[in-house]
Parts: structure tokens; C-alpha cells; sequence
């Protein structure tokens, strides 16, 4: 007998037929004798009645900024209300199950609203449940602080809180059901010869989720990573494999094993030059950091610097620029591509075929970065989906 946690997403619960194909993935784990812990999101996404997206739009930005507290409390209402529907279609089919929201088994959190940590979990009623047959369908994204007052995880946060139970619960394994046929080596909506992955270590899925791909929340992963925590993302609506993530994923030299992207980037250039009597020229960096904004692909010349920021932050990165006087040049509409696979071997000539493949496509790369698990390219916003499909086409499986 195993003890299982399944984690199942807000499109797979998002009408009372998509539930029916969740319930099948319970029966199925319960046909085996398995315990069965459960975790649940929000029902649906965006325009959906009772969506994270729905609720937040009910107030103004203003009270959301004043009162993380109180909106907590509104927002945490959409996963209590999947956790009690799904409940209670469970026990429709004879299935023993009792929803369960944060506060019910003790998550406590940080006061960090709209995006706190998980620092204990009381798993006393969760193993009183088990033990008595029963499945508890957990509220994810959600928990308490010392106080009683409702915290929620930030976006994503139903994964953090199903990866964070099995790990104190000591789950054999995490099933994550979503309405992808799991891992997928690239965008399908661009690349339409992308391929799902039979597996992938944590490492990196880390690198491909904390730049773009949002299958599951990087804290999640993190945790998982930790605690080598069997992860297996599956689609909801069939029976494919899926992915399987986990410390044992097999090495080859000659293949990426995902690409990920982010778009509407901007890159800055700030030359010394046009700077000349300016010392801000060389204190920005600092200033920038002490406003805890993401910079990305940094270079440092001897007549210039180069940088790229994410959309969100361009208006607090100009009001630094301009407040230290800086004259400055930036270009919008920039993507940044991301290509994963542990234990990156020789960077150079990797990072050399690849600027040739794209030169060769009238594709201009603007800025590069590596490490040892991943290579990054800067593209404009046009030549995006042209690039994924270049680089997907020559340096990925695809038969």
C-alpha cells in the first residue's frame, strides 16, 4: 500500500464533467488500496465564477494594496469552495471523502501576505483521516498565521502546498493532473512538433520553471528536489504516462531536454560616453538592487553597460535612470529563450551553433547567457516563434 497525494489543477476541475475525469484518477488510486491524500485549486481560470482571477477583480487595486489581509481572506475562498464541491461529488459515487481548508490542519505561515511561506504543518487529523478511510480533500494555496488570520501562497500556490504535505505526510509520490499530456519540450501552441518528456530531473525543471514554464510553481520543485519527492505530472482527460520528475533522469550529451521563454522584455543600454560626468553612471547597479528589481543578461563593457528587465519593472528601472540623470537607449518587445539540460558540456560551441543556426534564419541575437545547466538568447518579440522552431527543429528529438 502506497500513500498518495494527487494535486489536481483549477482546468481539471473547472465544469462537472472535467471533475467526473478527476474522480476516475481517485478511483482508480483507491482501486489499488492506496491512501489518498488530495489537494485542490480553484475552480477554473480567469472569467470563471469562482477563479482566483474572478475574485481579485470584485475590488479595486487600491484595496488589494492596502489590504493584502483582507484580500487574502476573499481570495482564499476559491479553493475552499473546489475543495467542498469536489467533496461532495466524491461522496455522490460512495467515495468516503471531507473537505479540509488551511486552518482545519494547522499550515501555518509567515505574515507575508498574498505570497507567504509554509513554516509547520500539523499532519495529527490529516493521519486521524487516513487511518479512518477517509480522503481529505485539501483547500491547497492557502494557510494560517500564529495569529488565525488567512495567508495564501501566491500564484501557484496550490502546488507549493501539495508538495509541502507529501513531504511531511512522507507520500510515496505526488501525482500533478493537469490538461497537458505532461512535460512538454516546448510551447505546443508554437512548436507543434514539440514532444512530451519521459522524464526529467528536478534540477532541470527548476531552471525551466523559474524563467517561463509555469507547469509547476518553482517552489514546488524546490521542495520536491529536497526531498527527492517522486513527482509525476499527468493529463487529467487521459491515460498518457506523463512526465516523470525525480533524481534519476537519464544523461544525453547530444540532447536539450526543454526550452522555455519569457516575453516583453527590455533591453538597456547605458553608455559611458553620453555619461561622462555622471558618477550615478557607476552606482546604478547598486541602486537597482536596493529596489529588489530583476536585471537580467548583465554585460559590462569598458564604454558600456547592457541589461534587460522584465515589462512589469521598466517604469520603476526609467524612474531610477532618470532621477540619476543617466542619458540611456532601450528596446522593447524582446524575448528571452531559455534551452535546458544538466550538465551542460561544451557551452562555447553549443552557444556558437546556435547564433549560426539563427544568423541563417535572419534571426539577430541580441544578448546571450549561460550556465552550467541552461544557455539564454535575446530575440526580438517577431522572431520568436521562428526561433523556437529552429532551435527545436536542429537541437531537439523530434522522431
Amino acid at each position: 500500500m502506497e500513500l498518495i497525494l494527487q494535486k489536481f489543477g483549477g482546468t481539471s476541475v473547472q465544469t462537472k464533467k472535467s471533475r467526473l475525469m478527476c474522480i476516475k484518477k481517485v478511483e482508480q488510486s483507491l482501486k489499488y488500496n492506496n491512501k489518498l491524500v488530495v489537494v485542490i485549486s480553484a475552480i477554473g481560470r480567469k472569467e470563471d465564477p469562482y477563479s482566483t482571477d474572478m475574485l481579485l477583480s470584485l475590488i479595486s487595486d487600491n484595496f488589494r494594496k492596502r489590504y493584502p489581509k483582507y484580500t487574502d481572506k476573499l481570495i482564499s475562498c476559491g479553493e475552499i469552495i473546489s475543495a467542498i464541491i469536489f467533496a461532495s461529488e466524491l461522496r455522490d459515487r460512495g467515495i468516503n471523502a471531507i473537505p479540509v481548508v488551511g486552518k482545519d490542519i494547522g499550515i501555518i505561515t509567515d505574515d507575508n501576505f498574498g505570497n507567504a511561506n509554509i513554516l509547520e504543518i500539523n499532519t495529527e487529523k490529516i493521519v486521524s483521516l487516513l487511518n479512518d478511510g477517509i480522503v481529505p480533500i485539501i483547500a491547497g494555496f492557502q494557510g494560517i498565521t500564529s495569529d488565525g488570520d488567512i495567508t495564501t501562497l501566491g500564484r501557484g500556490g496550490s502546488d507549493i502546498s501539495a508538495v509541502k504535505l507529501a513531504e511531511v505526510l512522507e507520500c510515496n509520490k505526488v501525482q500533478f493532473f493537469k490538461d497537458v499530456d505532461g512535460l512538454m519540450t516546448v510551447d505546443p501552441k508554437i512548436v507543434v512538433n514539440a514532444k512530451s518528456i519521459d522524464e526529467i530531473s528536478y534540477e532541470e525543471l527548476f531552471e525551466l520553471s523559474i524563467f517561463g514554464n509555469n507547469i509547476i510553481h518553482p517552489k514546488a520543485v524546490k521542495i520536491a528536489m529536497e526531498s527527492n519527492i517522486p513527482i509525476v505530472i499527468k493529463n487529467t482527460f487521459n491515460d498518457f504516462k506523463g512526465t516523470v520528475i525525480n533524481n534519476n533522469s537519464k544523461d544525453n550529451d547530444d540532447v536539450f531536454k526543454g526550452m522555455t521563454y519569457l516575453k516583453n522584455c527590455v533591453q538597456i543600454k547605458i553608455f559611458r560616453d553620453e555619461n561622462k560626468e555622471n558618477q550615478n553612471y557607476y552606482k546604478v547597479f547598486q541602486e537597482i538592487s536596493t529596489k529588489n528589481i530583476v536585471i537580467d543578461f548583465i554585460n559590462i563593457f569598458t564604454d558600456h553597460k547592457i541589461f534587460t528587465v522584465y515589462k512589469k519593472d521598466f517604469g520603476d528601472i526609467i524612474n531610477i535612470l532618470d532621477n540619476y540623470n543617466l542619458k540611456y537607449s532601450i528596446i522593447e518587445n524582446c524575448s528571452k529563450i531559455g534551452i535546458v539540460k544538466a550538465n551542460l558540456k561544451n557551452v562555447s560551441i553549443t552557444m556558437a551553433k546556435l547564433i549560426e543556426l539563427l544568423h541563417k534564419e535572419n534571426i539577430e541575437v541580441m544578448q546571450t547567457n549561460h550556465s552550467n545547466m541552461s544557455i539564454w538568447l535575446l530575440v526580438k518579440n517577431d522572431d520568436l516563434d521562428k526561433s523556437l522552431n529552429a532551435i527545436h527543429n536542429n537541437f531537439f528529438v523530434t522522431n
